[in-house]
Order: C-alpha cells, then structure tokens, then sequence
C-alpha cells in the first residue's frame, strides 16, 4: 500500500481526501473524479486493482480488497468489509461481503453478512432497525435466537441469488443456495 502524498493513481485536484494519514490506497487501484474518501472516523484501506466509481462516498473505517468495483455514486459507510473480486453499489453500512458477491445496483445493506458468490438484484434493500427499536431476534431453522442487537441486517449464505426489488426484513436469515424471487418483505 501506498500513503496518499501523489501518485498516478487519482488526480487530488478531483478527489477529496479526508485524513490523508489514514487513508491508504494500493499503487494499482483507481480513483475517478469527484470520489470522497472520508477517513474522519477510522482507516481506509483499498487494495490492488479496485476501481472506485465517479462520485462515490466512501467513509472509514472500510477495507475494499482487491479486483473490486464500486459503482458511481456509491455511499459505502463505516464498518463495512468488502471481500476480493466484488462489485458493490446504493448504499452499504456496517456489513460484510465475502468474495465475488454483487449487489452493484441501488438499494440498502445495512449490518449484514454477506457470504461468498452471492447475486444481489438491483433495488434489493434489508431493514437493519425494528420499529420499536427493540433488540433483533433471529430465525434459524427452528431455533430464535435473542441476538441483544439492536441493529441486524441479513445473513446470507453462499450462492444466494436474490431478484430485483427485494425487501429483507430485520433480522433475515437466507440458507446457503437459496433462490429469493418474491417481492414481498422475506
């Protein structure tokens, strides 16, 4: 990795940089123009070979690993982790992508585990709150689990493809392999 001080990388003119210290971008990745990299709140780390998008926001602490994309206009917030080989987009908070996972299209994750090869449909959003702001309970298989999490996503398994459109209720849990097609609140 390489400190940002200048590099052929991105043109600083057209990328701003929020704590510099704490921003580190890999000699081979790519910065398009009107990129915000705001390290105010923790690092940034973005690996080799990743193409960061026109306009996109991203805020640390987030670790973007190498060959990934993010899509223009992107908003990736803290805590989040993006695996190799991805291509992330809409709005991503406090989550976990594994490898070769796409959700490139709008739409929100927000405090979710994301397994490996998983294809999420464009305009697929997850609840991460409940409405009366109690702690989350989990489904899986038979057994709930009291998770004391006031946010939680989804968990989705390994080759999960989910359709265009979906809405993920608070607390969801998708099996390894699953196919999701409705477009009702899962």
């Amino acid at each position: 990795f390489l400190k940002i001080k200048s590099n052929s990388i991105l043109d600083i003119d057209k990328v701003h940089l929020i704590n510099k210290d704490s921003i580190s971008i890999n000699s081979n990745a790519s910065i398009k123009p009107g990129v915000v990299i705001d390290a105010t709140n923790g690092p940034v780390y973005i690996n080799e070979n990743t193409q960061i998008d026109i306009g996109a926001l991203i805020q640390g602490p987030v670790f973007i690993d190498k060959n990934s994309y993010i899509s223009p206009g992107s908003k990736i917030r803290g805590g989040t982790l993006i695996g190799q080989n991805c291509k992330i987009g809409g709005e991503v908070t406090s989550s976990i992508f594994h490898g070769m996972s796409n959700k490139v299209h709008d739409g929100f994750i927000g405090h979710s585990y994301i397994g490996e090869w998983v294809n999420i449909g464009a305009g697929t959003n997850n609840s991460n709150l409940k409405n009366n702001y109690s702690s989350v309970k989990i489904r899986i298989e038979d057994q709930i689990y009291q998770t004391e999490l006031q946010f939680l996503g989804s968990l989705i398994g390994d080759y999960t493809r989910i359709a265009i459109g979906t809405n993920l209720n608070t607390g969801t849990f998708i099996s390894i392999g699953s196919n999701l097609f409705s477009h009702k609140f899962i």
